[in-house]
């Protein structure tokens, strides 16, 4: 349906796909990890970006980096994600 506004090609999902990966890869597979993460990547994206171009003159279409980035590090520092998943399961002691 999306066809019928505007032109549509085969590429034409990867940055929604890219920035939806690194948001559930960056919140640590938990629906409030990952809402949280995309939240912070999308004003992450759009500030270093800003920053980036108004300090180095460096073109905005390298945003897509800035997620990719920020995902790398996570994964380096604290592969578990933002949320980890046993944080928020209830643990049943006897």
């Amino acid at each position: 349906m999306y066809a019928y506004y505007i032109a549509v090609n085969p590429e034409s999902g990867w940055i929604a796909l890219l920035w939806m990966f690194a948001a559930s890869i960056v919140g640590g597979f938990t629906f409030y990890g990952t809402m949280l993460s995309g939240l912070l990547l999308g004003i992450a994206e759009h500030t270093l970006s800003f920053i980036a171009y108004q300090l180095f003159g460096i073109n905005t279409a390298y945003r897509p980096a800035i997620a990719l980035i920020i995902m790398v590090f996570v994964l380096l520092f604290k592969p578990e994600g933002l949320i980890r998943l046993q944080s928020l399961s209830l643990s049943r002691r006897a």
